[in-house]
Formats: C-alpha cells, sequence, structure tokens
C-alpha cells in the first residue's frame, strides 16, 4: 500500500492510498485507491516505436461532498484541473525514469 498526496492547481489536495492489485508485465498495472476518492485506476502500456506509450484511467468516486455539489456548475474547471495534475504526474514519472515525456494527457 502506498500513501499518495495529490496536489492541485487550484489549491485543495487530496491524500488517498493505492494498493496493486493486478500485474501483467509488461502490459498493464491496476490499483484501487481509498481515502479522499475512492475507485481504480489502470495503466496501460504499449510499445509504439523506440517508446513507450502509457494511457492512465481513472475511475473514482468523489468523497468530499462540496465537490459532489459544485462539479455540475465546475466540470470544465474539474477537467482543466486534472489534466494539469496528471500532466504533472507524467512528469514526474519521466523524471523518475530518466526519460522524456512526449505527450500530453489527451482529454
Amino acid at each position: 500500500m502506498t500513501r499518495l498526496r495529490l496536489r492541485s492547481l487550484v489549491g485543495y489536495g487530496m491524500t488517498v492510498e493505492m494498493r496493486t492489485v493486478e500485474i501483467k508485465r509488461p502490459y498493464r498495472l491496476r490499483g484501487r485507491a481509498h481515502g479522499e476518492f475512492d475507485g481504480e485506476g489502470l495503466w496501460k502500456l504499449e510499445a509504439e516505436g523506440a517508446t513507450t506509450r502509457v494511457r492512465y484511467l481513472w475511475s473514482v468516486d468523489l468523497k468530499r461532498p462540496w465537490m459532489r455539489v459544485v462539479t455540475p456548475l465546475a466540470a470544465r474547471l474539474f477537467r482543466w484541473n486534472h489534466r494539469g495534475v496528471m500532466r504533472a504526474g507524467g512528469e514526474g514519472l519521466a523524471r523518475h525514469l530518466g526519460v522524456r515525456l512526449l505527450a500530453a494527457t489527451s482529454r
């Protein structure tokens, strides 16, 4: 189990515990998150020429009541923020691996 502290671009943070539940080397990694949001993350890896494409998919349930209330009004802001958080995560992972990040999030 790994404890993650996620920081947003708009001033709030979240803490979750992530547990690996599936590993299919070298193609797939799945984890379950519990904490300020609950759900599942899936990393899909595929060779693409001399590089590796990594797709990370989240399916989560927000636990903070204020987020549930404002989501219909702030959905665009939340999507923008999520893209930024995921971009920062990708850059951090690339630094950790000593590689270059070639693409941003797709949505």
